[in-house]
């Protein structure tokens, strides 16, 4: 499925008065599949990519007083469903998800949802006593909205936050936190959006809805164990269960009769999707040349027969997905992460699902904390992430400063305040200080060490990291996997010792264990073995620095035009690409897209000069201004209901 939306209402039939217009807000192609419920208080609709059954939702319960919808898929649940048919249950459809989560709840009840191994959003309706129950997934890979009355009588939900903003009495006021947050640190923190009735719906969460009260509970909550000395293993204990708890992730999300793709960039992650599974048939690769990237992934490819295509960006690729990549994710993360849009088209010709490699860096290999680097007598040349992680200067009452600094995709020390007129941004640091801490204390009495503290924003709130876009845009085109969200996964992480999880060394040690020739092709990110100290990595970032500095066009042309790396250079694009910067100053001038009593246009304007000179490095601000901008045209406080077409 693409999405699913839905509303209860003490008042009779207001809740399929939207339905048609909540449709719309999850169908991205027109290709999709409708399925639809409702009854005089409750209506439910989902999309479905156009290869799916449409036929086995909703389910019902013998009895028609219990029905199932959901949005999503459910791995691994054979043994269980045997078991449930020795107790008396009788199963109608062939692999239906959704039949089996029915007789699980009328088995289990709400215990149900602690079983069940996959990515969903499952929406439960008991008609004889009215009670609605929606459960997310342990990941919250589905982000789910909601918006209740002041009263709780009226209870409004859907996977994008655009499917609310259909009903005319859901208050649009700003939250300027979110605001903050999104300009800070380029996503919006916890279960926030921007607009201060909306929320989002924690991971492994039920939320409850009868006789207009509302309720919302954890079904599990994440916890890290902290092993003992008895119980402590060493580095070749994690690496081999590491391998086997990825490979059989891979293999439960293969055993169907699908045609499986792989998103391949020849970097560590995507390569171990590609070691663990004989069932890639496809792998896919995009850039704007046939870099060193996109060689190294065709000699990945070819070690496991698989066909290896090419997918080159148009010069105004990034441009182009701008609408889709804001809407998918409502504008709360940056558009520029939504790569693969565009490209479905051919990869649906020889795939109906798709792999990728985000994010189990931020996992198992420590990405999202703080490193040392190497520092050469070159101004501004940091070799960074070689050195070991370090957090010794920080302590509990220094983190949330830290957090804002150092976290992945942080602006702060580009002072993101400048952005905003200064009767909104009163208060700016202290806002975003209390926005951190609000996160912390949820992390309190579930962690063992300050890393893992650090890392909650990334981990438990995986689906809020910045580069999550990649997923949700994927998913409105295609079946869409990851092989992090899996529960044995996910589990095998909380119990890893943080001295393994800091580095490469354990992950790639993983893959060896795979395969070992997929483990020892060159990785992409540093185009040298990744079982040695990069050298020519080190050579050719200095290389770049130098050239930079004495301004030898020739070889800085080189440096730019991705021959290294199948990664756009988005700095690059925003100062070469006129059609983008006409764009930008049409977004940046017009109101209805920022709002000058909330933004200071001068000032921004100075620093879309600045950066074009070269002068600073405002890409990342630039690119947000153009996300938020075009999502407050769309669905911000003045727009109309639908949005724009």
């Amino acid at each position: 499925m693409v999405g699913i939306v839905g509303s209860i209402n003490n008042i009779p039939n207001n809740s399929k008065k939207f339905i048609p217009n909540m449709i719309k807000t999850i169908k991205f192609t027109n290709t999709e599949h409708v399925i639809q419920w409702n009854d005089e208080s409750l209506a439910v609709a989902s999309a479905i990519h156009k290869d799916k059954n449409p036929d086995t939702q909703p389910v019902f319960a013998e009895n028609r007083n219990l029905r199932v919808m959901m949005e999503g898929n459910l791995f691994d649940y054979e043994e269980s469903q045997v078991e449930l048919i020795k107790n008396g249950h009788k199963f109608k459809h062939h692999e239906s998800d959704a039949e089996y989560i029915l007789h699980l709840y009328e088995e289990l009840g709400n215990d149900a949802f602690k079983e069940l191994n996959g990515c969903f959003i499952i929406v439960i309706y008991n008609s004889k006593n009215r009670e609605l129950v929606i459960a997310n997934d342990r990941f919250s890979s589905r982000l789910l909205f909601y918006y209740t009355s002041g009263n709780g009588e009226q209870l409004i939900f859907g996977t994008q936050m655009s499917s609310i903003l259909v009903y005319p009495n859901v208050p649009r006021i700003l939250d300027k936190q979110s605001i903050f947050e999104f300009f800070t640190l380029q996503r919006v923190l916890g279960s926030k959006t921007y607009y201060k009735n909306i929320k989002v719906l924690k991971p492994a969460h039920l939320l409850k809805h009868q006789k207009g009260k509302v309720e919302i509970s954890p079904f599990w909550q994440m916890k890290y164990s902290k092993p003992s000395q008895e119980t402590l293993k060493g580095k070749e204990y994690y690496s081999k269960k590491l391998a086997f708890v990825m490979k059989q992730s891979i293999e439960r999300k293969t055993r169907r009769n699908h045609r499986y793709g792989l998103f391949l960039s020849a970097g560590l992650d995507s390569r171990m999707v590609l070691a663990a599974s004989n069932k890639i048939a496809r792998t896919y690769t995009f850039g704007n040349s046939k870099s060193r990237e996109v060689e190294l992934a065709e000699e990945l490819s070819k070690i496991k027969d698989c066909k290896h295509v090419f997918l080159k960006r148009s010069l105004n690729h990034y441009l182009d997905l701008i609408d889709v990549a804001v809407k998918a994710g409502d504008g709360m993360f940056n558009f520029y992460h939504a790569h693969s849009v565009g490209f479905f088209k051919e990869i649906l010709k020889e795939s109906d699902v798709i792999f990728h490699g985000n994010p189990p860096e931020l996992f198992f290999r420590g990405s999202g904390l703080p490193h040392k680097s190497i520092k050469l007598p070159v101004k501004n040349f940091h070799f960074v992430n070689v050195g070991k992680v370090v957090l010794d200067d920080i302590t509990n009452e220094n983190l949330p400063y830290k957090i804002l600094k150092e976290m992945n995709y942080s602006l702060f020390d580009l002072n993101p305040e400048q952005l905003f007129n200064k009767p909104f941004s009163a208060n700016f640091e202290e806002t975003l200080i209390n926005s951190v801490k609000d996160i912390l204390t949820e992390a309190d009495n579930k962690v063992v060490n300050i890393y893992d503290k650090f890392s909650w924003f990334d981990i438990y709130y995986t689906s809020r990291y910045p580069s999550f876009l990649f997923q949700l845009t994927n998913r409105q085109f295609i079946d869409e996997r990851t092989f992090l969200f899996d529960n044995d996964v996910y589990d095998f992480y909380l119990e890893m010792p943080i001295s393994f999880r800091l580095n490469k060394d354990v992950w790639l040690a993983a893959i060896a264990e795979l395969n070992f020739d997929i483990a020892s092709v060159f990785d992409a990110n540093t185009d040298s073995s990744p079982f040695k100290f990069p050298v020519g990595f080190f050579l050719n970032k200095l290389c770049r620095v130098i050239t930079k500095k004495l301004r030898l066009p020739k070889i800085r042309a080189l440096r730019d035009s991705g021959y290294y790396s199948a990664h756009q250079n988005m700095t690059e694009l925003s100062r070469c690409n006129q059609d983008l910067q006409k764009r930008l100053t049409e977004i940046i001038k017009d109101p209805e897209y920022l709002d000058p009593a909330i933004f200071d246009i001068e000032r921004i304007l100075e620093m879309v000069k600045e950066h074009l000179t070269g002068k600073k490095d405002y890409n990342m601000f630039l690119y947000a201004l153009i996300t938020f901008g075009r999502w407050n045209k769309l669905f911000g406080p003045n727009a109309t209901n639908e949005g724009e077409n």
